[in-house]
């Protein structure tokens, strides 16, 4: 059973799609979700659903039981995050899961980013990750691509474009080929204890 967190969002959504390609029956694929009503697209594709949020320990044990495998997607609220990714962590470690790929992030220098509060909660994660002895894959995804149009704003040709990079380069990838970097990695063998290079179009300064 392979289970996929924040199955709601874009990029998890991006990865059910792409495990369906892939040819993983849809009950095998279970979407945990923070509100069951908001999953009925995922459930009429034969989806399993579960109930988690990541504050809730118990609902995140409940959850995780008989899965094998897990894609834990970074938490989007900024606080108690790194609490947050430990408890899911924890829940899957408790619940026997036999690889835990978590979405990390592609920063060069940890020390000199320009989005630290941002980063150093990877960095945090993917250190827990290799203490608590799972078998891991940490996915250093990049900024999404489809993104774009949020740091164009609308009047980008008078401000320009401001891009959370330093004077160093950027690079991008559309949520799509990141769902579908997850679901290799998910599928095929080879990958644990590795921290994988993000798929990525051309540098942008």
């Amino acid at each position: 059973m392979i289970l996929v967190t924040g199955a709601k969002g874009h990029l998890g959504k991006a990865t059910i799609e792409s495990l369906q390609k892939k040819g993983v029956p849809a009950d095998e694929i279970t979407a945990l979700v923070r509100d069951e009503n908001k999953a009925a697209d995922l459930k009429d594709k034969g989806v399993q659903i579960k109930m988690g949020h990541y504050n809730n320990y118990n609902s995140l044990k409940e959850g995780l039981q008989s899965v094998d495998k897990l894609l834990l997607i970074s938490s989007s609220e900024m606080v108690d995050r790194l609490v947050q990714h430990k408890n899911v962590i924890n829940a899957a470690k408790e619940n026997g899961v036999k690889h835990i790929v978590y979405t990390g992030i592609d920063i060069k220098n940890y020390e000199t980013t320009a989005i630290p509060y941002v980063s150093q909660i990877h960095k945090d994660t993917t250190d827990y990750l290799q203490e608590v002895g799972i078998p891991y894959t940490v996915l250093d995804n990049t900024l999404y691509a489809d993104s774009i149009g949020f740091f164009s704003g609308e009047t980008f040709l008078e401000t320009g474009i401001f891009f959370p990079a330093g004077n160093g380069k950027l690079p991008w990838a559309p949520r799509a080929e990141m769902g579908e970097a997850a679901a290799v990695v998910l599928t095929t063998p080879g990958h644990e204890d590795r921290i994988m290079p993000s798929p990525q179009i051309p540098l942008i300064h």
